[in-house]
């Protein structure tokens, strides 16, 4: 599962990245743009030959309230699947 959030402490990198490996383990990645990151990970999924319903998770989530914001949800969303096409 990949979970993305926005990154309001950081002006040069706006979202972060966690992670959660098979093993439990957790990783942090922060992220200067969303899109690219999705498309390197759906790229890099394709290449391994999996099909997109075994994907690997994403989740958008809103550290303020730790909710998730729809409108930046649906955006970001939207640009996903526009790549898939």
């Amino acid at each position: 599962m990949i979970t993305i959030a926005e990154d309001k402490q950081n002006d040069m990198f706006k979202y972060r990245a966690q992670i959660e490996t098979v093993e439990g383990k957790k990783v942090h990645l922060v992220l200067p743009q969303v899109e690219n990151f999705l498309y390197k990970l759906d790229l890099a999924q394709r290449e391994m030959g999996k099909s997109p319903q075994q994907f690997v998770p994403v989740k958008y989530a809103n550290t303020a309230d730790d909710g998730s914001n729809p409108a930046v949800m649906y955006i970001i969303g939207g640009a996903f699947l526009l790549l898939l096409v």
